[in-house]
Order: structure tokens, then sequence, then C-alpha cells
């Protein structure tokens, strides 16, 4: 029996598939590092280190079913300033069907850092650590996050202007500090008082501080302009699924413009070990997360704008940048902890 095809018509947006450019490579970085170290008196050692990291092919994911524009559409801010960008309709669909999720090898990154960390070994009962860095992150499109890069990217704007993307990256981070302390106080060592010693030595007491700037925010838009064939005000943004995002980046200052909360913290923590018989010890402890209960903000309100129906006007979000949640971890609320043990 011969076989029959019959040729039927879809009508517009009816699926939406994936696939990868014919172009597509796997991705490549480029890695370096230089330290110095140096020994101080006082068992303190001193190191600085530049790490930087290039990498080159990551993929970006955009629609492949859109041909080029010569449109354009202007938008105003609130106060009147306007700025104009592509507009695709659907006269730049180039099949039917809808949407192809393609994946394209176009993101690039790249990452430079300087570490500084000084270091005392234990010594008279004190050891301490302290860490800072500062870094720069930027990229045009990479994302981490339950899609992660290799699913998704920051949905980009023009999908023939990935370059347009560049701008700090979501993981970006520019300053971090960190310390942190051991000390096991010994002043009754030589005490002939026996009451002295069981009194004042033996305790141990640790203690880390942490701090970070924040990471930096993009401020996003929501509501579709009129004769868009997917999203965005370019019309021309897909999300992981191929579908218009509900909300998405202002296309005319750079990703991440805005810098999210920072946090910081103080853990703590003593000990102390009593000798019972020559066989039997009891240790105690007690620790402290987030000693002094500061709130750490977690997320922030990123809507800074909305797009009318059927405008090109921005109208402001009142709560852009205003807090969303705190942090339940153990940067979170103060949680306080005791333990005890024996051993023989």
């Amino acid at each position: 029996m011969t076989p029959v095809v019959t040729p039927i018509t879809l009508s517009a947006n009816t699926a939406t598939t994936r696939g990868q450019d014919p172009g597509w490579v796997n991705p490549l970085v480029h890695e370096a590092d230089v330290s110095i170290d140096q020994q101080l008196p006082g068992n303190i050692g001193v190191s600085g280190s530049w790490v930087f990291s290039r990498a080159l092919h990551l993929p970006a994911f955009t629609d492949g079913n859109l041909g080029q524009t010569t449109a354009t559409k202007t938008y105003t801010y609130p106060g009147g300033g306007t700025f104009t960008v592509p507009f695709y309709s659907s006269a730049n669909r180039l099949n039917a069907t809808g949407p192809i999720l393609t994946g394209r090898s176009v993101v690039n990154s790249l990452y430079n850092s300087f570490v500084l960390n000084v270091r005392k070994r234990l010594q008279h009962g004190i050891e301490f650590a302290v860490n800072y860095t500062l870094s720069k992150a930027e990229d045009d499109g990479q994302v981490a996050g339950q899609f992660g890069t290799f699913n998704g990217t920051d949905y980009t704007v023009d999908p023939y202007n990935q370059k347009g993307m560049w701008g700090l990256s979501d993981l970006d981070q520019r300053h971090r500090f960190s310390a942190n302390f051991v000390w096991k106080p010994d002043f009754a060592q030589h005490w002939s008082n026996k009451a002295g010693k069981l009194l004042v030595n033996g305790w141990v007491l640790a203690g880390i501080f942490t701090a970070a700037s924040g990471q930096p925010i993009t401020g996003l838009i929501s509501g579709t302009p009129a004769g868009a064939i997917d999203g965005g005000l370019t019309g021309g943004m897909v999300n992981n699924s191929g579908t218009s995002p509900s909300t998405y980046q202002d296309p005319s200052v750079p990703r991440n413009f805005y810098a999210g909360p920072g946090y910081w913290d103080i853990d703590a923590r003593v000990s102390r070990e009593f000798t019972i018989k020559e066989r039997f010890k009891l240790s105690l402890v007690g620790e402290a997360f987030n000693l002094l209960n500061h709130t750490n903000i977690l997320g922030v309100n990123t809507t800074q704008y909305s797009l009318g129906t059927g405008t090109t006007t921005l109208s402001p979000v009142a709560t852009f940048l205003t807090p969303t949640t705190t942090s339940n971890g153990l940067v979170g609320a103060r949680q306080l902890q005791i333990s005890g043990r024996i051993s023989f």
C-alpha cells in the first residue's frame, strides 16, 4: 500500500519546539591565577592572589523562528524621557507554527578577583584567619538557578543582538569579607591554686564574622506591548519555556544595573571540657548563629515599571527594591543551641 501524506496548515502560535543552532559548539574556559605569599613574625602569613576566568561559547536560548526586523518602537519614561528599540511583530514570524527555542553558543563571561588572606597559626592559645575578596563578574546572558545556563538564560532582549546583553553577571558580588578566630585562654597555667585553674583554664572561644555586598538586580517591566509576536518591549523575548515572560528587562539600561542588599552575620561558640575521673570527661558546647539577631534581606521587589495595555508609556512601581523576604537560614533569625557529651 502506498502511504498517503495529507498536508495541513497550522495556525499561528500552535506549537513551541526546541532545537540547537547548527553552529553549536562546546563551551571553552580559560583560567589563570597568580599568588604571592609572605611569612611574617609571630606565625602570621599573608597572601595575595589574582584570579581570572574567561568563558566562551556559553549557550543562550532565543526564538529561532523570528526573522530580522527594521521596525522600531519608542517608549516613554515617567517624566518624559524616551528610548527606541527594535520591534518584532507577526510580520517577522518565519513559520506560523510558533516559537522555536533555539540554543546558540554565543554567551561569554569574564571574571576577575583579588583575594587577600591573613592567617595566624595557633600560638599562645590564639589563631585567626582573615579573608577579603574584591571581584567583578560580567557576561551577556549567563545565569544560575534551577534552570541553569544550559536550559535558558536571562531573557535576551533582541535575539539578533546578544552582545547588547553585556553587563554585570547575576553571580557578581563585589566585596566579601570573613574573619574567624579561636582563643583558648591559659592565664592560670602556672597557678598552684586548683580552684583557679578549674575556673579559668580549658575554655575555648571561637567566632566567625562574615559580610558581603549585595548581588546585582535588574529592574523589570510588566505588560506586553500591542502587536508583539513574543514578549518584552522588543516583542522578541521568550523565557526558558519558549513563551513570553511575564516580567522582563528594561532595555534602556544594562543588565543588573541596580545593587541588591548586602548582608552580615556573627556566629559564636564557647566550649569547655571537664575531667570527672581519669577515664571520664564531660564536654559542654554553646553556639549562637547570627548572634546579634541582625535582619538580612533575602529578596526585594524587582518590578520597576508597568506598561499599560495599548500604551507605550511606562508607569513606575512604588514598591521597587522594597524588601519582600528575609533569610530563614543560618543568617536568618538568631539560633541558639547547647550540647553535652560524656566520653570514656
